[in-house]
């Protein structure tokens, strides 16, 4: 689907909690699991897993700023741009205790931003994402980007921790680059 293989939602605010987007599929602009276009809200401890889209295979966010936390983006293939998510477009959104792990895209597989988009990003982990850093923020000349980072984690993305207009943020803000250590 265009408009967001599990959710699509327009010039409203968004109020989720405790839902799974699991194996949705959307193409370009659309999002994998989610796609917001002005919108503002709060999404909260929500589970998004192998969902696949071009854009954001977790969520596609344009002009859309809601508080995201306690989310988990896991094993999502954003064929091009933010495995886990896609900011674009004066994004503002903030991340608080989020996870995005597993995740694919060619550029930022865990989270990537673009045209003028600032999300903030706290107490969260970036780690074992594949094929782009897993942190990309667009230089574009006339577009930048930037995560504004702090107190997180970002290890063993394969492509690095942080790639475009970002420099890496270990040590910085009391971000760490440390193994997880997960289980499984």
């Amino acid at each position: 689907s265009y408009a967001g293989g599990g959710l699509s939602c327009d010039h409203c605010q968004i109020a989720l909690s405790h839902c799974r987007f699991v194996e949705n599929e959307g193409e370009i602009g659309g999002g994998g699991a989610i796609r917001a276009n002005e919108v503002g809200g709060e999404i909260s401890h929500c589970w998004f897993e192998r969902n696949r889209g071009i854009d954001g295979a977790g969520m596609f966010l344009n002009r859309s700023s809601p508080l995201i936390e306690w989310c988990v983006f896991l094993n999502n293939d954003g064929y091009f741009f933010g495995g886990g998510v896609f900011c674009q477009v004066y994004s503002s959104p903030t991340f608080d205790h989020c996870s995005f792990i597993g995740n694919d895209a060619h550029l930022g597989s865990g989270i990537m931003t673009a045209y003028y988009s600032e999300p903030t990003m706290t107490n969260s982990l970036v780690a074992f994402n594949v094929n782009g850093a897993g942190v990309h923020c667009d230089d574009g000349v006339w577009t930048p980007s930037y995560l504004h980072l702090s107190c997180s984690d970002v290890f063993g993305n394969e492509d690095g921790g942080y790639s475009g207009w970002i420099e890496d943020q270990t040590g910085i803000n009391g971000n760490i680059a440390n193994d997880p250590l997960f289980c499984d």
